[in-house]
């Protein structure tokens, strides 16, 4: 990573649109406007950093032959997704209930569903 050899302070100018909630932001937080940028800015190119080392941890992988089956990957997200929608399902079914109405299960649910869209394809 290349080492930069001014360390004069940068100024950066915002258009009101960022500017004013980047402002109200600040001080909803307790934080000066400057800090709050550069704590923002930390944390974005930290972020950056993490994704870069991951996709070239994933390049690396696929040069050795270490792949994960299509099959598999849609196996892992249809059993996310079951268990996310089962999650809202169930939260939905006992709001109603509290209000005295009857809820019907749906149909079969979202892995059947992604299944049969997968399998297709």
């Amino acid at each position: 990573m290349p080492v930069f050899a001014y360390l004069e302070a940068m100024e950066v100018h915002f258009s009101p649109n960022v500017e004013t909630p980047q402002q109200q932001v600040a001080l909803a937080s307790g934080k000066e406007a400057e800090q709050l940028v550069q704590d923002t800015i930390t944390r974005m190119l930290e972020n950056q950093s993490r994704f870069i080392a991951g996709v070239q941890r994933g390049i690396d992988q696929a040069d050795r032959g270490e792949f994960v089956e299509h099959k598999d990957v849609v196996s892992v997200l249809i059993g996310c997704l079951d268990r996310e929608a089962h999650s809202v399902g169930e939260q939905s079914r006992r709001r109603f209930a509290k209000s005295k109405h009857e809820i019907k299960p749906g149909p079969e649910g979202v892995a059947s569903r992604l299944e049969d869209h997968f399998s297709s394809s």
